[in-house]
């Protein structure tokens, strides 16, 4: 199966917008998160869909001279967190992934969701 694109959804200045429905993240290929905005602009939201298993979602080192560890985040059962991340450690600088942040969760309990502020 292939990786799960993660639409962004955009905010604009003084217009609400409704909570991105996350998407599950494929078991083996992981989740494909497109980063076309300032590294401050981007609100990754990673979610545990079990109610009683903890899971990981694992944001995988970018390839460019600043990408040397994957970020490992433990998600409790039935939570949701928000990350921040910094495009020189964890964006693609080459290959077809090129401009993307790549997720990878333990199963498909894992979803994500990403949204960019204005």
């Amino acid at each position: 199966m292939a990786a799960t694109i993660i639409e962004n959804t955009v905010m604009k200045h003084n217009q609400a917008v409704s909570m991105p429905v996350a998407a599950a993240v494929d078991a083996t290929d992981g989740a494909v998160v497109n980063f076309n905005a300032a590294d401050q602009k981007i609100l990754l939201i990673l979610q545990n869909a079990s109610t009683s298993v903890p899971k990981t979602a694992t944001v995988k080192a970018g390839n460019g001279i600043q990408g040397v560890n994957d970020l490992v985040i433990t998600l409790e059962a039935s939570t949701t967190k928000l990350v921040s991340l910094e495009s020189g450690k964890f964006m693609n600088m080459t290959g077809t992934a090129k401009g993307k942040v790549i997720v990878k969760g333990s199963d498909a309990n894992v979803k994500a969701a990403c949204v960019v502020l204005p």
